[in-house]
């Protein structure tokens, strides 16, 4: 049997607790369904290359202050924890950055209004390198001008 929810634990800074209390309580969400909302959003923005996660990290993560944090427990559903443990592992963060990080876009985005993505203040939106051709030399397996005994070829050769 598996399980339908997980509950997960995570810290995050006193500022992001202010944002999201008041967030929550204009829209009258929980932090859970914030979260699902979050990281969705982040998802899809990723999906779009909208927004690289590879040299990024939350406000947690560098503030000054360490005693600065607040820890909340999450329920998460089967398939979102699935998808950030796969965005986690992908980008060699925690599963906990990764929530962090969703969250702060998902509500620079709701403060904004416009749901764009402002280049200057948002480190997740830098360009990368995208491998668009790749050229594959083949190599003979033996080298040219020589060749091999008629034996070995027979063995290759399945008809």
């Amino acid at each position: 049997m598996e399980k339908e929810r997980y509950y997960f634990g995570f810290r995050f800074e006193n500022a992001l607790k202010k944002r999201i209390k008041q967030y929550c309580e204009h829209r009258s969400l929980s932090l859970n369904t914030l979260v699902n909302h979050a990281f969705k959003s982040t998802a899809k923005l990723h999906d779009k290359q909208r927004i690289l996660l590879n040299r990024s990290s939350s406000g947690f993560a560098v503030r000054i202050n360490l005693r600065d944090r607040v820890d909340a427990m999450l329920i998460l559903e089967a398939p979102t924890r699935e998808m950030v443990r796969n965005f986690a592992v992908c980008y060699r963060k925690s599963m906990a950055e990764i929530i962090r990080i969703a969250l702060e876009l998902f509500l620079d985005f709701q403060d904004k209004h416009s749901g764009k993505i402002d280049d200057i203040k948002h480190y997740y939106n830098k360009p990368q390198y995208v491998i668009s051709c790749t050229v594959i030399g083949l190599y003979p397996a033996f080298p040219p001008k020589i060749p091999p005994s008629p034996g070995i070829l027979e063995n290759y050769i399945h008809t």
